[in-house]
């Protein structure tokens, strides 16, 4: 499983620091609120697309995203607070919010890379089906290419495979 549901802040904690998950030369955590707008929209996407997002990201890259998935716990019991919790907790700030936090491993969380998804998908009321497949779908082509790097450079590698991808003059950069 590359796609792995947290339902709290402790989860997200527990998670970051199992050992079995130390295997991903790169993690990603989903931060939305599912309240509106295009966190709403990024929330209906991932429920939509959860086990398509999981097969793509693939064995190199492992998101987490606080959503019900398999039965799992009742994710209306979350609270905004987790997000935000989570969101501090790797350097993110509530303006900041839809986003993918990459780092290069559970243990380098502290060199992260903020994807605001704002830049990267279209606004709420024009987003459809393909555009947070295809976003993964180049992230984990990208990820692939870069995984060969050196650990400590790996991040460093990613951020300018992405800046390739999408360049800074289009609404697709970091």
């Amino acid at each position: 499983m590359v796609m792995l549901p947290v339902y709290h802040y402790r989860k997200f904690l527990e998670t970051i620091h199992d050992e079995a998950i130390s295997e991903y030369p790169f993690c990603g955590v989903l931060l939305y609120t599912h309240t509106n707008g295009l966190q709403q929209a990024v929330h209906e996407s991932v429920v939509d697309r959860w086990d398509r997002l999981d097969h793509m990201t693939g064995p190199n890259f492992l998101v987490m995203a606080m959503e019900r998935v398999w039965g799992a716990a009742d994710i209306e019991l979350f609270s905004p607070d987790d997000v935000f919790d989570i969101g501090q907790h790797l350097g993110v700030q509530p303006h900041q919010l839809p986003c993918l936090v990459l780092f290069a491993g559970p243990r380098r969380r502290g060199d992260t890379l903020v994807l605001n998804l704002r830049e990267f998908l279209p606004p709420a009321s024009e987003m459809n089906d393909a555009d947070l497949t295809g976003l993964f779908e180049t992230l984990s082509s990208l990820v692939a290419v870069c995984v060969p790097e050196q650990d400590v450079t790996r991040l460093g590698h990613l951020g300018r495979a992405i800046n390739r991808e999408w360049p800074r003059t289009s609404r697709l950069s970091v």
